[in-house]
């Protein structure tokens, strides 16, 4: 069941069933024009749906070779971006994310079908085109969990040649469970991208970076 509203120039869609609210806006002065905001912890965690440009620039030149890992990938551009540039031996990609793209994708279609902001429907399009590759297990892997239930595959330790991480971890605390402050909690999320990156791999991205 959805409901809409209106919040400071944006329109808000609202799943009632799961908390998640997709809001649109034909704004140009905001970053993003189409987002996410979903349940997580006790608060509310954005996700968007960021452009290439957004990325580190390295990430257009990732060799096909290398195993890629992106945590938090959201409807980010780099996983289909990066799966169109692989050849037939190449390691699939993997993402992490508890989102739930099928909520998601619903939610996307409920809008783009009922013209609720036609200004922004080109980019709905594109959201759900990322959605369909993301979600495609022929073309990357799709860990849809926290990062902590992750850590139960052991396969992944070590084995990431690069890490894509731009906000993600600055998140991740806030899911954890159990004991210990948010310090406690952000440490172990260092020790989480330490245990799957690789010893000569590399991490890309924004926001909190523990191996700079």
């Amino acid at each position: 069941m959805y409901s809409i509203s209106e919040e400071r120039g944006r329109i808000v869609i609202e799943d009632s069933d799961s908390g998640y609210r997709l809001k649109l806006t034909h704004r140009d002065q905001y970053i993003w024009r189409v987002y996410f905001k979903v349940p997580l912890g006790k608060g509310l965690m954005t996700v968007s749906g960021r452009n290439m440009k957004d990325y580190p620039p390295e990430c257009r030149r990732i060799e096909t070779d290398l195993q890629c890992l992106e945590i938090g990938c959201g409807l980010g551009a780099f996983l289909p971006y990066h799966a169109k540039r692989l050849i037939a031996d190449s390691p699939l990609p993997i993402a992490i994310d508890s989102f739930d793209y099928s909520i998601g994708k619903r939610m996307l279609r409920y809008a783009r079908r009922e013209r609720i902001v036609p200004a922004v429907e080109g980019r709905i399009e594109k959201l759900l085109e990322r959605t369909a590759v993301i979600t495609d297990q022929t073309k990357v892997r799709l860990l849809n969990v926290p990062l902590r239930r992750a850590m139960r595959y052991t396969s992944l330790y070590r084995r990431a040649d690069v890490i894509i991480d731009n906000f993600g971890a600055l998140h991740w605390p806030q899911a954890e469970e159990g004991c210990g402050g948010l310090d406690e909690k952000r440490e172990r999320t260092i020790d989480y991208l330490a245990r799957l990156i690789h010893p000569r791999g590399v991490l890309l991205g924004n926001g909190m970076n523990p191996f700079s």
